[in-house]
C-alpha cells in the first residue's frame, strides 16, 4: 500500500487511504505543465477497484501552451462500476465527450437496440424495457460520457455535488435523480448555452430534495429566487450567490437588491452562513449592512467587493496589460478595504446583530475564483490584485481570542 501511495503522489494525486483502498481522491491535473495523460486512467482504475471510496475531487485544466490529445473524461469499459460516491467535485471534466467507433453488423444492432430500450424506459416510461448494465455496448458512438457515468454509479447516495462549470446535459438528465443530495454548488457555463442553462438550472434546483447548503455562481439575475427559496429556504443553513466582476465596464455585475436580501431573511430562518456580492460607490451601504445584521442565526458572513472596472475607460480596457497602466489606490472603487475598514465593518455588524452572535466576517476584493488557465494570453489589469481580510472573534483552533488580540487580519 505504501508503494501504491508513493506512486500516486508522484502523479500529483492525493489519497486519504484506509488499509487497502482510499476513501477519498483529490487530484489536480494540469496538462502541458508537468501532468501526465496517465493520471486520469489511474484514478479511473482506483474508482473501479475500491468499493469503499466515497469522495472524488477532480480538477482538470490546460496549464501550458502545448495542447495535445489529453483525456478530459474517463474512458468507461462495459461492466465497470464506480462506488456510490457521497461527495463529487469536478472542474474541467467533459461530460459531453463521446468516443466514436465504427460499428458493424451484430455490434451495431446491439448498440441501436440498447439505446432504443433506454429511451423507451427513460422518456416513455416503459421501465420493464430498461437494459441492465452488463447489456451496455462498448463505448457506443451515440452515448456521451455522462450517459456512461450515469449507468456506472449509484447516484442516489450522493450528498454533496460541486460543478465548477455547469453542464446543460447534466442538469437535464440528472434532474430528480439525486434523492440524497444535501449540498449543491453550480458554477457558470461558458459555451454560449446560457438560455438553455437558465431553464435547466431552475428545474434541477427545484427537482432536488430540500438542501442544507446552496451555492450559485453566475445566476443572480436569471434565477427565480421566489421559487428557489420556497423550495429550500426552510432547510438552508448556508447560501452563496455570486457573480464575477464584468469584463465590460459598461455592463456591471448584477447583485441582489435590498428587497431580495430581506426576502432571504424572511424565508431562511436557519441560515448560519451567507455569501453575497456587495457594491461600493464612495460610501459603505449601511442600509444593506443593517439588513444583513437582522439575520437572527447568521454566524459567518462573506462579502465580495468589486475593484471598479467601470472606472477604467472604454470597453476592452480591462484587458490592457498592467505594465502599461499606472495602478494606484485611486484606480479602485472606494472606500478602500484594509484591516482598519474591515474592523470598522465587523464592529458595526456586531453592534447591529440580533440574537446569535456574528463570529466571522470575510471581505474579498477583486477577481477571486475566476480560473484563468494556462497558455499564451493577455492578462487584465485586475488579475493578481485580489485581496482578502478575515475578521473573527475565534482563533484558528476555534478558541475565543484574548483581549487585545487582533480581530481582523489580511489573508493570502
Amino acid at each position: 500500500m505504501r508503494l501504491l501511495s508513493l506512486f500516486f503522489l508522484m502523479l500529483g494525486v492525493s489519497f486519504t487511504a484506509s488499509a487497502s483502498c482510499p476513501e477519498t481522491i483529490k487530484s489536480h491535473i494540469s496538462y502541458g505543465s508537468g501532468s501526465s495523460d496517465r493520471e486520469l486512467p489511474h484514478i479511473y482504475k482506483t474508482l473501479v477497484s475500491c468499493p469503499e471510496l466515497r469522495s472524488l475531487d477532480l480538477k482538470l485544466e490546460q496549464g501550458g501552451c502545448l495542447v495535445g490529445a489529453d483525456p478530459w473524461s474517463f474512458r468507461f469499459t462495459r461492466g465497470d462500476r464506480f462506488p456510490p460516491l457521497e461527495e463529487l467535485r469536478l472542474q474541467g471534466y467533459d461530460f459531453d465527450d463521446v468516443l466514436y467507433r465504427h460499428l458493424h453488423g451484430r455490434e451495431e444492432s446491439r448498440t441501436r437496440w440498447y439505446w432504443a430500450r433506454l429511451y423507451l424506459a427513460d422518456v416513455m416510461g416503459f421501465d420493464s424495457l430498461r437494459p441492465t448494465l452488463d447489456q451496455r455496448p462498448l463505448e457506443p458512438p451515440s452515448a456521451s460520457n455522462l450517459d456512461l457515468w450515469r449507468f456506472a454509479m449509484d447516484w442516489t447516495k450522493l450528498k454533496r455535488l460541486e460543478l465548477a462549470e455547469t453542464n446543460p446535459r447534466f442538469l437535464q438528465k440528472m434532474t430528480g435523480q439525486l434523492p440524497g443530495l444535501k449540498s449543491l454548488t453550480l458554477g457558470p457555463w461558458w459555451k454560449g448555452e446560457e438560455d438553455r442553462l437558465i431553464n435547466r438550472t431552475s428545474s434541477f434546483i427545484m427537482g432536488s430534495p430540500p438542501l442544507s447548503t446552496l451555492s450559485l455562481h453566475g445566476y443572480t439575475k436569471h434565477t427565480n429566487w421566489t421559487d428557489v427559496l420556497a423550495r429550500h429556504g426552510s432547510t438552508l443553513k448556508g447560501l452563496e450567490i455570486r457573480e464575477w466582476e464584468s469584463e465590460n465596464p459598461f455592463d456591471p455585475r448584477p447583485i441582489l437588491s435590498l428587497p431580495q436580501i430581506q426576502r432571504i431573511n424572511d424565508i431562511c430562518p436557519l441560515l448560519e452562513e451567507l455569501s453575497v456580492d456587495i457594491n461600493r460607490n464612495g460610501t459603505w451601504p449601511y442600509e444593506l449592512l443593517g439588513t444583513l445584521a437582522t439575520f437572527e442565526n447568521l454566524q459567518k458572513l462573506k462579502m465580495w467587493f468589486e475593484l471598479g472596472i467601470d472606472q477604467h475607460g472604454d470597453e476592452g480596457s480591462y484587458w490592457m496589460p498592467r505594465s502599461k497602466r499606472n495602478i494606484s489606490d485611486e484606480d479602485y472603487r472606494q472606500p478602500s478595504i484594509n484591516s482598519s475598514s474591515a474592523l470598522t465593518l465587523f464592529q458595526y455588524l456586531r453592534s447591529q446583530k440580533k440574537r446569535v452572535e456574528l463570529q466571522q466576517l470575510t471581505l474579498y476584493v477583486g477577481d477571486w475564483g475566476r480560473d484563468y488557465g494556462g497558455g499564451y494570453r493577455m492578462p487584465g489589469w485586475g488579475e493578481g490584485l485580489e485581496d482578502r481580510y478575515e475578521c473573527s472573534v475565534l482563533g484558528d483552533g476555534g478558541q475565543r481570542k484574548l483581549e487585545g488580540e487582533a480581530w481582523c487580519n489580511r489573508r493570502p
